[in-house]
Parts: C-alpha cells; sequence; structure tokens
C-alpha cells in the first residue's frame, strides 16, 4: 500500500512540474514589415486622406521630390536638383489695396512665398466716342519675401469734348537681393468717334496674365483682365463708370465715364 501511494505522489507531482513549466515559459515572435506601408510601385493609388510630412530642405533634392515647407506654408518640388515652390498650402494672411496710391507691407513671419494678384486701371471714356480699355491683370509667385512695393493705379477720367484717359498701372515690387516687379497696365482712354477704339492693358513680369478687353468703338468700356465690367453703351449722357477692379469707362453725349481703379491683393502662404 505504501508503495502504491507514494507511486500515485509522484505521478500527481511530475503532472503539476509539467504544468509549472509550460506556464512559465516565455516564447518571442518576429514581425517583418516596411514603413511606410505598404511598399511598392504602383500604377494608380487613390487615397481618402494624405499628408506630407515638413522636412528639411537640405534634405536629398531628386527630381519629383516633393515635400511641404513648414516654413513658407507652401508645397515645394524639386527639378534637377534645385527646390522650387509649388504653391498650394491655405494663405495665412492676405493685403488688399483697391485705393490708389503708394503703399509698403511687411510679410508676418518671411522671408515666405506669397502670391500676388495685380490689376489695372481702366480707362475713360470719350466724348460720343468709344469706351475706354480694361485693364490687365497679373498674377505671380514669388519666394524669400520679407517686405513688398505696392502701387494702385487710378482709373481714367472721362471727359467732355474729348477723348479719355488713360488708366494708371499698378506694380507690386517684393523680394531682397533681386527683387521681382509684377505689373499690370491701365487700359487706354477712349477715343473720338472715327478714330478707332481704346486698347486694353497687358501686364509684365508675371507667370499668369489676362489682358483687358479694348474699349467698344459703340461707346462700351472694356472689362477689366479676369476683372470688373465695363461700363454699357445705356444712353446715358454721362456714360456709364466701369466695375473695379480694372473696367473701362463708356463714352457719352456729353461726356464719358471714368474708369474704375486699380487693384493689388497679395496672399502670405
Amino acid at each position: 500500500m505504501e508503495v502504491r501511494r507514494f507511486k500515485r505522489i509522484g505521478w500527481f507531482a511530475g503532472l503539476i512540474l509539467i504544468f509549472s513549466a509550460r506556464q512559465i515559459t516565455t516564447e518571442t515572435l518576429t514581425l517583418t514589415t516596411y514603413y511606410p506601408a505598404p511598399y511598392g510601385v504602383y500604377q494608380q493609388l487613390i487615397s481618402f486622406g494624405f499628408r506630407l510630412q515638413p522636412t528639411a530642405e537640405a534634405a536629398l533634392c531628386t527630381s519629383g521630390s516633393v515635400h511641404y515647407d513648414n516654413t513658407g506654408r507652401g508645397f515645394r518640388g524639386c527639378d534637377n536638383g534645385v527646390w522650387g515652390s509649388l504653391g498650394g498650402g491655405v494663405p495665412q494672411q492676405m493685403w488688399t489695396y483697391s485705393t490708389p496710391g503708394t503703399y509698403t507691407v511687411s510679410v508676418t513671419g518671411g522671408p515666405r512665398t506669397v502670391l500676388v494678384d495685380v490689376w489695372g486701371a481702366g480707362g475713360g471714356g470719350a466724348y460720343i466716342g468709344s469706351g475706354g480699355g480694361g485693364g490687365g491683370y497679373g498674377q505671380r509667385l514669388i519666394d524669400n519675401v520679407s517686405s513688398c512695393s505696392i502701387v494702385v493705379g487710378a482709373g481714367g477720367v472721362g471727359q467732355m469734348f474729348a477723348p479719355g484717359l488713360d488708366g494708371g498701372d499698378s506694380y507690386v515690387t517684393c523680394g531682397g537681393m533681386t527683387p521681382i516687379t509684377v505689373t499690370a497696365t491701365g487700359g487706354k482712354g477712349g477715343v473720338l468717334s472715327g478714330f478707332g477704339v481704346a486698347a486694353g492693358g497687358t501686364s509684365t513680369g508675371q507667370n499668369w496674365r489676362v489682358d483687358g478687353q479694348n474699349g467698344s468703338s459703340n461707346g462700351w468700356g472694356g472689362n477689366g483682365g479676369k476683372g470688373g465690367s465695363g461700363g454699357p453703351n445705356d444712353g446715358a449722357a454721362n456714360g456709364t463708370a466701369g466695375i473695379s477692379p480694372g473696367g473701362g469707362g463708356s463714352s457719352g453725349s456729353n461726356r464719358g465715364a471714368s474708369g474704375a481703379n486699380g487693384l493689388v491683393v497679395i496672399h502670405g502662404l
């Protein structure tokens, strides 16, 4: 009996040791993945949420690389070893100048990238002749800007018994060591009947432009480039003024109407 009892005790002790060993045994699991995942080359990749992490520009510049510039608040891309602005981003500030005159603006948080929109003023309408030409429009992205100088052109004045006066040019100069100027020229003043039409304004120094329309020989003012409408030939004795920004004034049987003033808008990106 004693031998059988010891055998049973030994059998139970062995089970306890086996289960205890299984409980205290540790296991190591190694997982291999890629970051960012999934890794691969795709013909088309669709995302319902996409973010570019801010990256130091000192990083390797490989053509086709894109990163978000957290200082300039915009996207930048690499082409042939050189980083350049791609725009985008959300405008952090905006400065608008619609009254004729000269101004200076300090760009908060500069130097930074700015997007400038410039409209020239509309020409004044003539006495019994053509309407004034619309002012031109220009737009440009400019990098590394701390301050800008601005001039807003005044609308040309419509005349009595004479051609209308030209609209004034508007321009913006931004930058440091190598400043960049974007100019939008004013529309020409309306001409007397039988002498043709008044030319619309244009733009220089821009990345993109829309020329102002010519004033019409039937008395209508020209539309400003991407801007306000020209005054219609609605039979008003003193014509009808152009709409801001840059619309040309129409002609009238008594005198021509004035063109609209220019406009300058600067977006800090």
